[in-house]
């Protein structure tokens, strides 16, 4: 199920978030979530690439952009988090980030009382792709 909708996404020079529909297919069964964290994983990976080369950034700026994208759409992600999810220094996660946020492809917001920064994917990045299904379109 995932595979055929890996392969109904229509790119329009950017991604928006995926999160609704991967939220929706976890809901599916209990029992394929570590096959669905799988396919989120890959599906990560192959956002990663592609916004590698669409924006020549580093391969890990493409897949923190990515997962901020799939993961991080409406709550954000914080720093700690984002190192954990991406296996990778902290030191590397700051430098492409700070990047990602000075070309305006991310921001950022902090909460009341938090002094933690969130992530998020900019608005421009996510607002112009849609998800064909055989039948309609569904735009996010």
């Amino acid at each position: 199920l995932f595979s055929f909708i890996k392969a109904q996404i229509k790119f329009n020079k950017t991604l928006c978030s995926f999160s609704s529909v991967i939220t929706e297919l976890s809901l599916i069964s209990p029992k394929k979530n570590n096959i669905m964290e799988d396919e989120k994983n890959e599906l990560i990976e192959l956002f990663g690439i592609h916004f590698e080369n669409l924006y020549s950034i580093s391969p890990l700026g493409g897949r923190i952009l990515a997962t901020l994208i799939i993961d991080g759409c409406k709550s954000g992600l914080t720093f700690e988090t984002l190192v954990e999810k991406m296996q990778a220094s902290k030191s590397s996660v700051s430098t492409n980030l700070n990047l990602l946020l000075k070309t305006g492809k991310i921001e950022y917001f902090t909460i009341t009382d938090d002094r933690k920064k969130y992530f998020k994917c900019d608005e421009r990045i996510r607002g112009n792709c849609s998800l064909v299904g055989p039948t309609r379109t569904l735009n996010f």
